[in-house]
């Protein structure tokens, strides 16, 4: 975690008298332990839908939240936290501890959280859906949210 510690402050660093970015209130992130534990469990008692159950290690969910008070300047900060995350995947991956999950509560809007749950697991998804949604309400009709057709095929 220490690279990814670095890559954040160096983030932080370059962009700290950046104009496009002068709005800054809050530069937080936060790593949180998703145990083996958990996805052992899951599949014991019937499955585990996220995607994880070959997980051989523990995980860390990363969470990095930016705040800032200019609307004007929504573009900047949303390529900055964008280019963050690029970096920090990029690196996680060349350590080989990359996990294509992706926390669907912590995605940023224009993401697909639900691709990462794996091809498998969309079908299983979308079919418990037709079974107790069979007019589609939720997928088609409530605004906002994941939905599981624009997740495509894993």
């Amino acid at each position: 975690m220490t690279g990814v510690t670095k890559i954040i402050d160096d983030a932080l660093e370059a962009n700290k008298n950046n104009p496009e970015l002068s709005s800054l209130e809050l530069w937080s992130f936060q790593f949180q332990p998703l145990p083996k534990l958990f996805s052992d469990i899951s599949v014991s008692k019937g499955g585990n839908v996220l995607g994880l159950q070959d997980e051989p290690d523990t995980n860390v969910i990363f969470m990095f939240d930016l705040a800032w008070s200019d609307a004007s300047q929504d573009a900047a900060f949303t390529a900055t936290s964008k280019a963050v995350l690029r970096d920090i995947n990029k690196y996680t991956k060349k350590q080989k501890a990359f996990v294509e999950f992706e926390y669907l509560p912590y995605s940023v809007i224009d993401a697909n959280p639900l691709r990462s749950y794996g091809s498998n697991n969309l079908r299983k998804m979308r079919r418990v859906s037709r079974e107790f949604d069979p007019n589609q309400v939720f997928q088609k009709l409530v605004p906002g949210g994941f939905k599981l057709d624009a997740a495509g095929h894993a």
